[in-house]
């Protein structure tokens, strides 16, 4: 490894590593047993669900009162000619991945009947129920914003972003995928930020062949659609354009307001709706785009606390390309160890997990914590973005804290294009100031820093450790105390 004998050190210092058999760093359909082998993580048996029990659904997933549910195929539809029976009790939807269909059931058919019904089919792994996800922010009551700088840029004193800059503001190159409500790019702090797909003309036909047709910059799963913006002219439809601007928005020196990495692109993918709210099957779709189309980090400011195995597989397959995810660790002020929150919560080694401070360095009591599973804290307490009628607005929570640490993430990414997620997880780790105040809620009370982040990361390359090939990387996970 390029900085090897750093990381080392930080990986016995600071986590919890175990060897993972060659098996389970494979796609999901080469997953076959649920039974854990000697040495797997803690909750390696728990990485997918099987085939669930009839009973399973009467007492447990009926209650999500969701008439949607995803249906996981033991083979892929692209190898079987047909694994779908029809029936008059439900409608097919779409394939949101190679082996998941997502069905509608009919109003006022039993459900728990039909599922124990289709569970005979020997080709079916598991079937579980459409989750919605929730954006994690807390909305200002005030009106936009055109008040003093003081209320944004203490965030940016704090993580210290305008000492990082000596280093770089990001480059065009890098590219943030934004799972979100959608991003408003005719805001003028964030035009000149928007990703295109390179492979896709407006022509009106499917260039790069993925089944979107024209997704010249990013992807609408709500009205499917190539426009990723927000849906109407309501706060809550402008969560992603307030979380795009913090990760990325250029510098307005009329205003006072700057993203962490102003010169990075955002790849837009909205799959909340107008009231913050989505579902997983749509969540997954576009992880699976942002991979597809070359996104190395994904921000997802969002959660719930119900686990998914669609969305664990795309989040698998986000850990095998080398992306990284920042994820909001929630705002319901519980602790994550016992009660974890998805997706921040899967002990994925790619997987930041963020909480939020106040501008005195406190945790906000009613954000989600964990000593063991959330990873960072961030600024998150009335942060200034990008709005909506190209204004400003502040808003607070772990969905803000987030693209904070996305945006310096970014900021590493475009210093050493060559860092893999993991490498810039453990700079950002190694590089947070450490709050006494935060121990019992932060593994190992971290508070962002990105300009230590980045001194770490120019000392690294000017000591290289070592000029050998990179070993075959071994995952690691995070332990908690949670029971999944």
């Amino acid at each position: 490894m390029k900085y090897e004998k750093f990381f080392l050190i930080l990986i016995i210092l600071t986590l919890v590593s175990c060897k993972t058999p060659d098996q389970a760093l494979q796609p999901l359909p080469g997953v076959t047993s649920p039974v854990s082998a000697p040495g797997e993580c803690p909750d390696a048996q728990n990485l997918f669900m099987m085939t669930m029990s009839p009973e399973r659904y009467s007492e447990d997933l009926l209650s999500s009162n969701s008439n949607n549910w995803l249906i996981m195929f033991s083979e892929s539809h692209f190898d079987q000619p047909d694994p779908v029976f029809h029936s008059n009790a439900f409608q097919i939807d779409s394939w949101i991945d190679a082996y998941t269909l997502l069905i509608r059931i009919h109003d006022g058919v039993n459900q728990e009947d039909l599922l124990n019904e289709l569970l005979q089919n020997k080709s079916i792994r598991y079937i579980e129920p459409d989750h919605k996800m929730v954006a994690s922010d807390i909305e200002s009551t005030d009106s936009d914003w055109s008040g003093e700088i003081v209320s944004h840029e203490w965030a940016h004193e704090r993580i210290q972003t305008f000492g990082a800059w000596k280093f770089t503001r990001g480059i065009p190159e890098v590219v943030v995928a934004v799972i979100d409500s959608g991003v408003d790019f005719s805001h003028p702090d964030l035009a000149s930020r928007k990703w295109f797909n390179s492979h896709e003309i407006l022509n009106g036909v499917d260039d790069d062949q993925n089944g979107l047709v024209d997704d010249i910059n990013g992807w609408d799963y709500v009205d499917n659609d190539r426009f990723p913006s927000p849906g109407a002219a309501i706060s809550g439809a402008y969560h992603g354009t307030h979380v795009a601007g913090v990760i990325a928005g250029v510098e307005n020196s009329s205003v006072g307001f700057t993203g962490v990495s102003p010169k990075v692109k955002i790849m837009a993918l909205r799959f909340l709706d107008n009231n913050k709210t989505g579902f997983t099957s749509n969540g997954v779709k576009a992880i699976r785009y942002a991979i597809a189309n070359g996104a190395q980090i994904i921000n997802l400011s969002w959660g719930s606390y119900s686990k998914n195995t669609a969305l664990m597989s795309a989040l698998h397959e986000a850990q095998l390309r080398g992306i990284l995810v920042v994820a909001a660790s929630g705002n319901y002020g519980n602790d994550n160890d016992t009660k974890p929150f998805y997706p921040a919560s899967y002990d994925y080694p790619n997987i930041i997990s963020v909480t939020s401070t106040s501008s005195s360095d406190a945790w906000m009591s009613s954000m989600n914590f964990g000593a063991h599973s959330v990873d960072l804290a961030a600024p998150g307490l009335n942060i200034l973005s990008t709005d909506m009628n190209n204004a400003f607005k502040r808003r607070s929570g772990s969905s803000i804290s987030a693209p904070f640490v996305s945006g310096a993430a970014a900021l590493l990414r475009s210093y050493d294009h060559s860092l893999k997620a993991q490498e810039i997880k453990d700079l950002l780790m190694f590089g947070a100031d450490h709050i006494a105040k935060l121990d019992q809620r932060v593994s190992m009370g971290r508070r962002l820093n990105v300009q230590n982040a980045m001194s770490e990361l120019e000392l690294l390359q000017s000591n290289p450790a070592t000029n050998e090939p990179d070993p075959e990387p071994q995952p690691t996970c995070r332990l908690t105390s949670a029971s999944n």
